[in-house]
């Protein structure tokens, strides 16, 4: 999969896969997956850093596509589609700041 094909509407999130050869997984407005050979740090440096944020070790995100962030025990960014993934509590503040950038807001 071509990483310069994905609009960010169309694009939710990618996540470290290793299996079937692929490297990584490209989640699809649509829920679909597409498999991508390329290891997350490589689309980390192709895609657009004011639209996507790497949340963690295996997720990288659509900012747009955030719909809100649970904070407890654990810190949980939820995706307008319901996913959940774990955000590290040390990237919180960070995240929160390009979100406000982003929409040129203050949280």
């Amino acid at each position: 999969m071509q990483l310069s094909l994905c609009c960010p509407k169309i694009l939710f999130f990618i996540e470290a896969a290793y299996s079937e050869g692929s490297k990584s997984a490209v989640v699809m407005r649509d829920e679909s997956v597409k498999p991508c050979s390329l290891v997350l740090s490589k689309i980390e440096g192709v895609l657009d850093s004011n639209i996507f944020y790497r949340l963690n070790r295996s997720h990288i995100v659509n900012i747009r596509e955030i719909s809100k962030i649970e904070r407890g025990i654990n810190y949980v960014c939820v995706m307008s589609n319901g996913f959940k993934l774990p955000l590290p509590r040390d990237k919180y503040k960070n995240l929160l700041t390009q979100i406000e950038k982003l929409f040129g807001m203050s949280i």
